[in-house]
């Protein structure tokens, strides 16, 4: 009986010796390929899939990466020549990423990435993040990425979103211009905590007018002060000499507002649309938490349109469910030529992620004019549109003239 127990614990000692050896065999060079092979056939559900050609340094704190690469459906769309870590991988089983530097040599941006539609459209992963240190010096975006010319920006940082409280401090900025994003975030609720500056500056032709097609100078300020409980702020934004908007925010125990108005003609290209818009819109909104997610009402009045959404944003699935959406198009409003609209009102039905939902629509007007004395009354049209599958953008639309 003693033997046999003495055989049980030595082969539970040596179980115990092989497990513990594991992480100091992957710490190998022959530890490193198998990585290196194992991450080169993972493919995320989006079609996201990473390359690395080597690995020098120690697995388990500093290391140096070469050769990085990331792949999506039709092939490499960017790759970082060197990536240096200084990081802590067993905070990873605490649900922690720790890294006390993360910084790129130079990442090459060749086009923007077509990834497949997921089922998990979060932007974010539901894991606590620490990085002392975020540097990338040199971002090489290739042209057609940002207008017909290559780019070159960098940024520079730190984010700790962790234990209840956020922390971010980013720059960003563009070589041959003078763009320049600021943003310093602190929010902790619990202690009762909230400091935020933001600033954009965007001359005209720079990147950001490359990437957004926006052609006047845009400048941009968020701020203000007081804490979670009670915090006041203003946005100010401006737009080829002109204002683009003028906000109060709050935050009030959590709860967050906005009110004022904004003038995004300017931002608009079809002349329609434009001159719809024209005169401004004067906004409000609200978010208001709820459990683990946020129930948002925000309402815009102007001159030709009315609008109003209400929607539960469910933060952690990154997802709008309930979504309500109202607008109405005052008679007379501006149109192409030989159009003509009396008694619009559209409704729509919101559900699936927040930046891309799909919308049940419903259109009904009391007249609508067309080219040629065309006239139908008692106009009724629907369609089903899915912003996240292109392909299946409007599966089903019907038009009912009684």
């Amino acid at each position: 009986m003693r033997r046999w127990l003495r055989l049980l614990l030595l082969g539970v000692m040596a179980v115990a010796a092989v497990l513990a050896s594991l992480p100091l065999l992957l710490d190998t060079a022959p530890g490193r390929a198998l990585l290196l092979r194992n991450l080169a056939a993972l493919e995320l559900e989006s079609g996201l899939s990473f390359r690395v050609r080597a690995i020098s340094g120690s697995l388990w704190g500093t290391a140096s990466l070469a050769g990085v690469e990331l792949h999506d459906p039709a092939g490499r769309f960017a790759r970082i020549d060197r990536l240096a870590v200084d990081w802590q991988p067993l905070d990873l089983l605490s649900n922690r990423f720790s890294a006390r530097q993360l910084v790129a040599g130079t990442i090459s941006i060749d086009r923007l990435p077509r990834l497949r539609p997921s089922s998990d459209p979060r932007l974010l992963p539901a894991i606590d993040i620490r990085i002392g240190r975020l540097a990338a010096p040199r971002i090489r975006l290739a042209a057609g990425v940002a207008g017909a010319h290559p780019r070159t920006a960098s940024l520079d940082g730190r984010i700790d979103i962790a234990a209840g409280r956020a922390r971010i401090r980013l720059l960003a900025a563009a070589a041959g211009s003078a763009d320049r994003l600021a943003l310093d975030l602190d929010a902790e609720p619990d202690r009762d905590r909230f400091a935020l500056a933001a600033r954009l500056t965007a001359p005209p032709g720079g990147l950001v007018a490359a990437l957004t097609g926006v052609a006047g100078g845009l400048d941009a300020t968020a701020g203000g002060r007081g804490r979670w409980q009670a915090w006041n702020g203003r946005l100010a934004a401006r737009l080829g000499g002109g204002n683009l908007a003028d906000a109060a925010i709050s935050l009030t125990a959590g709860e967050f507002g906005l009110a004022g108005r904004i003038d995004p003609a300017g931002l608009v290209a079809a002349p329609p649309l434009r001159a719809l818009l024209a005169g401004g819109l004067a906004i409000s909104l609200r978010a208001r938490p709820r459990d683990d997610a946020l129930q948002v009402t925000a309402t815009a009045t102007g001159r030709w349109l009315n609008g109003r959404i209400n929607g539960r944003i469910d933060r952690a699935a990154e997802r709008i469910d309930d979504g309500d959406l109202a607008l109405h198009l005052a008679d007379g409003a501006p149109l192409p030529a030989g159009l003509r609209l009396s008694g619009l009102n559209l409704t729509a039905r919101l559900s699936g992620p927040w930046l891309a939902p799909a919308a049940e629509l419903r259109a009904n007007a009391a007249t609508l004019a067309l080219p040629g004395n065309w006239q139908l009354d008692g106009v009724t049209a629907s369609a089903i549109v899915d912003a996240n599958d292109a392909a299946a953008a409007i599966p089903a639309a019907t038009i009912d003239n009684r």
